[in-house]
């Protein structure tokens, strides 16, 4: 009983995490990429395989705004959970031969993992594929291990699980090493090579289909970049991002018991190999296999680790105690319902503020740029994508004298940027494209503009359209010529502005009929919009 009611109180708490906690960087642009489903491989090359993208697309149908999107597409992750925990309830009980007390222990022990409850309903492709490979192993142990049919649908699963993410390749490799040694240990040579190539064919088949799909341009180049545009991450990753071992230690420390738990099941059921089950044995072996591939790789964010707890955590039911044992372990466990509640104060409410007052300062066919993609209702500019890599690039571009990746953003006429930690970090670059261009009308919000004083202004406008004087009427002057506004500017040229005489409050040119009630001059920092996310 107590095992059911610390398992529903953590699946509640979760549940509210999922319309609650803070968003991440890459949930925005994984939330909003369904923006370009007609682009993929035609207009538009995706960094990562976009299987994922159809499953958050059904938010973009649902709702009207950014933050509504958003919100339902946490929910969509959260159904997503449930759906993946009632297949592993399924495979503990069957394949791995759980009790019902046992599986709701080692149900409970994935729960109490501060990783698993922070970031499982995340928006992001790495839980959908996840949600493949736990089918996969699914598929595979609940029956003839042997089976070339089971070993073909586990194999395309894992395709499945590749096309949504390439990091899905670490189950790849765990699901060839199982299937492999259970095989050769259970089989014989003969049927492990007819099943390894079945395994290996229904890979290839999810492979080609997704190909053939988005073969708009050939069908190597939809292929060749699955393949081959994640190894620089692989090769360089420590360059762009340094100290990511931190996490590792992050997790460990704060979850402890959890590991220790898994670790000592595990080595029990090692013990017990030549007793085991073929379905045991293969089970055993992904899960070390992937957990190693995982804590082992050069990125180890806190939301990768979610998928090696999942293959972790049943375990921890090896470790075969009395109930009165088992209940002492659930209550030594329930000290990470205080890390739970604390992280509720990692709220969303300042980045859907932000959001929502960008997304209405832009018309559904304007552009802007953020570097992430916070306004998923809105493209962005010449697709921008500013993570560590590519900001450190641009850097180092832009201290040779090269600035041409900024060409197709400001060939969109970006009408509007979000100040986040990553515009902040080209800043620097962009000075001369924000001089006389842009302007602040929010903490985090600049705004294709500028602030008319006395004297001559400059104003050289990166987007074209009707612009408008905002502030106590007065009389303008635009290249000697008096004129109404609003009046249409164009991009890429320099206007001259005057005032007829000083205005008593500060006057703005602005892109007309923006909902903003008066504007004022904005001199405090930006805020900081994603605030320990990982900590």
């Amino acid at each position: 009983m107590l095992a059911v009611v610390y398992c529903v109180a953590k699946l509640g708490l979760l549940s509210i995490y999922a319309v609650h906690t803070q968003y991440v960087m890459d949930e925005y642009w994984q939330g909003g990429e369904s923006l370009y489903l007609r682009d993929f491989y035609a207009t538009y090359d995706p960094v990562k395989t976009v299987l994922y993208t159809y499953f958050f697309a059904f938010a973009r149908f649902v709702t009207n705004t950014s933050s509504e999107l958003m919100r339902v597409a946490r929910l969509q992750s959260l159904v997503l959970v449930f759906a993946m925990l009632a297949l592993l309830w399924k495979t503990w009980r069957h394949a791995l031969e759980l009790k019902r007390d046992e599986a709701l222990f080692a149900l409970g022990v994935l729960l109490s993992f501060s990783n698993f409850m922070e970031r499982a309903a995340r928006v992001r492709s790495d839980h959908v594929a996840l949600f493949f490979d736990v089918a996969a192993v699914a598929v595979v142990c609940r029956g003839n291990i042997t089976s070339r049919w089971r070993a073909f649908f586990g194999g395309a699963l894992i395709g499945l699980a590749f096309l949504s993410t390439q990091k899905a390749a670490f189950a790849a490799l765990a699901m060839g090493t199982a299937m492999t040694i259970t095989l050769l240990t259970t089989a014989g040579i003969r049927r492990t090579i007819i099943t390894g190539a079945s395994c290996l064919g229904g890979f290839l088949v999810a492979l080609g289909a997704y190909a053939l799909y988005f073969s708009g341009r050939g069908f190597n180049s939809v292929i060749k970049p699955a393949m081959t545009r994640p190894m620089d991450i692989v090769v360089n990753a420590e360059t762009y991002y340094p100290n990511m071992r931190y996490y590792v230690w992050q997790t460990l420390s704060r979850n402890w018991l959890p590991y220790l738990l898994t670790v000592v099941g595990l080595a029990i059921a090692a013990a017990n190999w030549k007793r085991a089950t073929p379905a045991q044995r293969f089970a055993m072996i992904f899960s070390v296999v992937f957990a190693t591939l995982v804590f082992t790789h050069n990125q180890p964010w806190p939301y990768v680790f979610v998928s090696a707890m999942v293959f972790l955590a049943p375990w921890s039911a090896m470790v075969r105690v009395g109930a009165l044992v088992r209940i002492v372990l659930l209550l030594a466990l329930s000290f990470s319902f205080v890390r739970n509640v604390h992280y509720l104060e990692k709220d969303n409410a300042l980045q859907d503020a932000v959001s929502d007052q960008a997304e209405r300062l832009l018309a559904p066919a304007d552009r802007y740029v953020d570097g992430l993609g916070m306004i998923t209702t809105r493209r962005q500019a010449g697709h921008v994508w500013w993570d560590g890599m590519a900001i450190q690039r641009l850097r180092y571009d832009a201290s040779k004298g090269i600035f041409s990746d900024f060409a197709p953003m400001i060939a969109d006429q970006p009408k509007l940027f979000i100040l986040n930690y990553r515009v902040l970090g080209v800043a620097p670059i962009l000075r001369t494209l924000f001089e006389h261009s842009y302007v602040r009308v929010h903490r985090n919000i600049l705004m294709s503009g500028v602030q008319v004083g006395a004297g001559e202004t400059v104003f050289a406008p990166r987007w074209t359209g009707e612009y408008a004087l905002y502030g106590e009427g007065a009389r303008l002057a635009i290249d000697g010529v008096e004129v109404r506004t609003p009046v249409r500017l164009m991009a890429g040229r320099v206007y001259k502005l005057r005032l007829f005489a000083p205005a008593r409050r500060p006057l703005f040119l602005l892109p007309a009929e923006l909902p903003l009630e008066r504007v004022e001059p904005v001199t405090a920092p930006p805020l900081e919009l994603f605030d320990g996310v990982y900590e």
